[in-house]
């Protein structure tokens, strides 16, 4: 089983949400398959790209919530068991963690089942401020 390595980053312009492989810090792109049938069979081929805006840029945790909502760095989460109060996905010594708490992604905050995302750090800022 491998891994799905994917980014996510806001439109520099609309402020829409792209999804694909992070090309450059500012730069999301959608790579495919092409089979051209000229013998040279299956190569990777850009077939969109965005401008994105780097803070927004976070990485795909391989995770899934509750409702499988995929789970990307920058999201808000809580759960019922683990989380007094909502926390940020982050990146911190080699693993995903959830800001302020120290807790891993990989084990320590339970299964999908019992977490949420409620939203993200660029578009609901909010939701951290009433959990104060």
């Amino acid at each position: 089983m491998s891994r799905v390595i994917r980014f996510r980053g806001r439109h520099v312009v609309t402020g829409e949400w792209f999804y694909g492989s992070l090309l450059a810090p500012n730069i999301i792109g959608v790579i495919e398959q092409n089979d051209k049938r000229d013998g040279r069979g299956r190569r990777p081929e850009l077939a969109e790209f965005c401008v994105v805006d780097p803070e927004t840029v976070g990485q795909f945790v391989g995770l899934l919530d509750r409702s499988n909502k995929e789970i990307y760095e920058g999201d808000i989460l809580q759960s019922g068991r683990a989380l007094t109060r909502p926390r940020i996905v982050t990146f911190s010594q080699a693993q995903f963690i959830l800001e302020g708490s120290m807790l891993s992604l990989s084990g320590e905050i339970g299964t999908n089942e019992n977490i949420e995302v409620i939203g993200n750090l660029y578009e609901h800022p909010h939701l951290l401020e009433e959990s104060s």
